[in-house]
């Protein structure tokens, strides 16, 4: 009986397979299933590659094996030694994820899928097969892997935060095409790559938030530094807690203005917008002339300049 040669219990997700004997006789019948391919591949060179079929291994069906071993004394005799690695033609589905970082710099988390076709079997077991020795299913989806975790962080290294969150689609664009170009190279096509999820550690997540609203990263500084200010703020009592809390929104607004003007403090001498009452930084009064003290005719409570009502007896302002 005939040695039958075949990749019988391929399943969905699976690239490669090396038929596990080398010895081969002429005579043979080789069986490639639908979405397949076999190359037969000997001292480090691919030679025929047949498509779906049964063939029975002779001459004249590998033609470049046989011219190849034309220069071996005793070529005709069998069996001959040859390797015969199946690879799928069908679209395969991988993943990926990795720990990069942006050029703010900003640590980045990402994760995603990617699709692709054995679009020239000859060149991918060269490549793939071959050079890197590698002859199953695993450890060609981990370099496949690898090296798409590599290009993700070398292209959103060259971004920042704001353009990586806020361009999701074209970020995953510059990537799909900058692995495409490669994997054709490999005889891979690269069919589809794409983010399902970015993010980042907790520190820098807030400044994400503020970076999304169109914050620009000086105006961020700006941003920090009131978040630290009414933080001291809220030291000195609860005069200077009420204080920041007023100045923070206020702030936030105006840092996404084109310009902020400042005003200098006479106490500390530090700058704080020209709009502020108080000193962000020591919470000394930047406008005494300005601040008038009003009271409540009723309870004697301390009232804002705008107040119609007390906020502690309800007393109207007269």
């Amino acid at each position: 009986m005939p040695q039958v040669i075949e990749w019988s219990n391929a399943g969905a997700y699976d690239i490669v397979w090396k038929y596990p004997v080398d010895r081969l006789g002429w005579g043979s019948a080789l069986v490639v299933r639908e979405n397949q391919a076999a190359i037969f591949y000997r001292d480090g060179k691919a030679y025929d590659v047949l498509g779906p079929g049964r063939y029975e291994l002779t001459t004249a069906n590998l033609p470049i094996l046989t011219k190849a071993y034309a220069a071996l004394r005793g070529w005709g005799k069998s069996p001959f030694t040859a390797e015969i690695i199946f690879v799928t033609r069908s679209e395969i589905q991988g993943k990926f994820g990795g720990r990069g970082q942006s050029n703010d710099p900003a640590p980045l988390l990402f994760h995603g899928e990617f699709y692709f076709k054995i679009e020239d079997p000859k060149l991918f077991v060269i490549n793939i097969v071959g050079n890197q020795h590698i002859y199953d299913t695993t450890s060609v989806t981990n370099f496949l892997r690898s090296f798409i975790v590599e290009k993700c962080m070398d292209y959103l290294a060259a971004y920042d935060l704001r353009t990586v969150f806020t361009q999701i689609d074209e970020t995953s664009e510059r990537v799909k095409t900058g692995v495409r170009g490669v994997f054709k190279k490999w005889g891979i096509d690269l069919t589809d790559l794409k983010f399902l999820g970015l993010d980042t550690t907790d520190e820098y997540r807030e400044r994400i938030f503020w970076i999304t609203q169109g914050v620009s990263a000086d105006k961020m500084a700006t941003l920090e530094t009131v978040k630290t200010a009414a933080k001291e703020l809220g030291k000195s009592g609860s005069a200077s807690i009420g204080t920041g809390m007023m100045l923070i929104p206020q702030l936030l607004q105006q840092a996404q203005q084109p310009a902020m003007r400042m005003i200098v403090c006479s106490n500390c001498g530090n700058q704080s917008p020209v709009s502020s009452n108080y000193c962000i930084h020591c919470g000394h009064p930047l406008k005494p002339s300005k601040i008038e003290a009003k009271f409540c005719s009723k309870c004697g409570a301390s009232l804002s300049n705008t107040a119609k009502y007390c906020s502690e007896c309800g007393a109207k302002v007269v």
